[in-house]
């Protein structure tokens, strides 16, 4: 009778922890802080588009000690003017091969949204093939957003028009607090008859803390600069490793050997040989 309380103890013990290992594990999937708050953002037509948006924060992501909770995800979600098409850009964050963009206008010309962003991080920045001036600019085509090249953006310059939040967009509780003083900020210019008084941050908000306008030519001083950003190659298992580690290889060949040592096979984007050497076997 003992054994079989014994046993039935050890059933009734393995299947507690198990229900305390699943509920942990759906814990983990669900456990995030998002911070939510709506926009209306300028357009160059003179109308306005009201956007959604939210960062979201993963308490178990890597911080810097002392940091708030860092950033997983960023969503913005509007619809179209003159139409029910409801529109969704999202960016993601953390270590690896990620966007790690900031948004820093939303652009609307005959009807296709547009998306104009900066890299986060020198990772970032490499991750988008290091752009000069650095800037992301994504269209919205096909139901998709799909990058595009300066020339093909239809004006030369745009102005930021949403809430730019470089220094803390890293940090949940940095971020939470630039929020609150710049609301704190349109209230009170709101109590002051200067500017609407709304529940959402207000065009004429995003106009006067305006970062002015943005240049896609490279004698234009840039908003980051990513001049001193070394050219990382991502390894295509969450690192990057330095350019350099190629470069100073002799020969297509010898190169190549490096890459499969490395096993980063042969072809880009995780081995940059090809390109580097011209796919000339003897690197002239």
């Amino acid at each position: 009778m003992i054994e079989k309380m014994n046993a039935f103890q050890k059933y009734l013990a393995w299947g507690v922890i198990i229900v305390v290992v699943l509920s942990g594990v759906a814990t983990c999937r669900t456990y995030m802080h998002t911070v939510r708050w709506q926009e209306q953002v300028p357009l160059p037509n003179g109308k306005t588009l009201m956007i959604d948006r939210s960062l979201e924060y993963d308490p178990s992501g890597l911080r810097i000690p002392g940091d708030g909770n860092p950033l997983k995800e960023q969503i913005v979600r509007f619809k179209l003017p003159g139409t029910k098409q409801e529109i969704t850009w999202k960016g993601d964050y953390g270590v690896g091969y990620v966007d790690a963009l900031q948004l820093v206008a939303i652009e609307i010309f005959d009807d296709v949204p547009y998306v104009v962003a900066v890299p986060l991080s020198c990772h970032a920045y490499n991750r988008w093939d290091r752009p000069s001036p650095p800037y992301v600019i994504l269209k919205y085509v096909d139901r998709k957003w799909a990058r595009v090249q300066f020339n093909e953006f239809p004006v030369k310059k745009v102005k930021s028009n949403v809430l730019l939040a470089l220094p803390f967009i890293g940090s949940e509780r940095s971020f939470k607090e630039y929020l609150t003083r710049v609301k704190t900020y349109q209230a009170e210019q709101g109590a002051l008859g200067k500017v609407p008084n709304t529940r959402y941050l207000n065009a004429e908000i995003s106009k006067m803390r305006s970062v002015g306008e943005i240049y896609f030519t490279k004698d234009h001083k840039p908003l980051i600069e990513m001049n001193d950003c070394h050219k990382l190659v991502y390894d295509g298992r969450g690192g990057w490793r330095g350019l350099d580690w190629f470069e100073q290889q002799k020969s297509l060949d010898e190169c190549l050997a490096y890459c499969k040592r490395q096993k980063l096979g042969q072809d880009e984007p995780y081995c940059p040989c090809k390109r580097i050497f011209g796919g000339n076997q003897n690197g002239h």
